[in-house]
């Protein structure tokens, strides 16, 4: 299997966003509308995944490792303000460039934070929409008045990238899915217009992460935990609340078990060189929905580096 990147540009506000184990689902669905036998890819992907993607980087920026924070156990009164007066500027540089986690192979807490960066407001906002619900039979809001907000994310100006790994022969077909989705649009709302995005098919290329003889690790999309073979892990958990799309949305029961698994930007500790040289880690997962065939994506791509925990 071979890496690949690339570039995406939004098009309209995300319902949704575009984190890892969703894009999955959704490339899922785009393979089937696109003609592609979707049972065949998935008959052994519990043992080998035909496909494993990341997240939706914007401007290729990641989460920012959890490297744990200096203890203040032996500091002064001055350094222990230091610390306390940084910890806010620290918490909004919470993101941090790809490229620059590829090129560099030692990182510390020093340097992490010296390279991570805050989001600005003028590329991405979040931001509450109120809408209402209509009765399609009478044509009014039904018994009063009863708006609801919901959560959009809005980008101006800029890009997202996006890593999967897959083998050669099947890397075309991927590239015609998510023009696919671009087209019909990703996650929540959909329907009405949201999660549209163009495929920058000039910006597609294959990824080098050059030395894999380092087995520590930072992860490029959410990861289920269950039997990883880490020495120490550091993450924040992240729950998701799946629930199908498409037709099985309408189909029976849309709702699945709830999983919990690392966010993107996790660090792995004492990797085997087995699963360095894969290039993913993790598991797929079955028995989450009332759908039997239904499989979530619980592998993740990372990229391979030293890390230096400060004690």
């Amino acid at each position: 299997m071979i890496l690949y990147k690339i570039k995406l540009k939004p098009e309209s506000a995300f319902g949704s966003p575009p984190i890892s184990d969703t894009i999955f689902g959704n490339l899922i669905w785009s393979f089937v509308h696109i003609g592609i036998d979707v049972d065949k890819l998935l008959s052994n992907y519990m043992e080998e995944p035909f496909l494993v993607v990341s997240d939706f980087f914007l401007d290729d920026l990641g989460v920012t490792p959890k490297i744990p924070s200096v203890y203040t156990v032996g500091k002064n009164k001055k350094e222990k303000l230091d610390i306390l007066m940084n910890r806010k500027e620290v918490k909004n540089r919470a993101y941090i460039p790809i490229d620059f986690l590829i090129k560099e192979k030692k990182l510390s807490k020093k340097i992490v934070l010296e390279k991570s960066e805050s989001i600005s407001k003028n590329i991405y906002m979040k931001s509450h929409v109120v809408r209402c619900s209509i009765n399609r039979i009478t044509g009014t809001t039904g018994e009063g008045f009863t708006p609801y907000s919901l959560v959009e994310n809005f980008y101006k100006n800029n890009f997202f990238t996006f890593y999967f790994k897959c083998e050669e022969s099947f890397c075309e077909k991927v590239i015609d899915a998510l023009s696919y989705m671009g087209q019909v649009g990703f996650g929540k709302d959909a329907t009405v217009g949201k999660g549209k995005f163009s495929v920058l098919k000039d910006s597609f290329e294959k990824i080098d992460l050059g030395d894999s003889s380092f087995n520590d690790i930072y992860t490029l999309s959410n990861l289920y935990m269950y039997n990883i073979p880490a020495k120490e892990a550091f993450y924040e958990p992240f729950t998701r609340f799946g629930k199908h799309g498409d037709i099985l949305a309408i189909t029976g029961n849309p709702f699945k078990n709830p999983v919990v698994t690392a966010r993107q930007g996790a660090i792995l500790l004492g990797i085997p060189a087995d699963i360095l040289k894969k290039g993913y880690i993790g598991s797929g997962i079955k028995g989450l929905s009332y759908h039997e065939n239904t499989v979530y994506q619980g592998y993740s791509l990372f990229i391979p580096h030293k890390y230096e925990v400060e004690q």
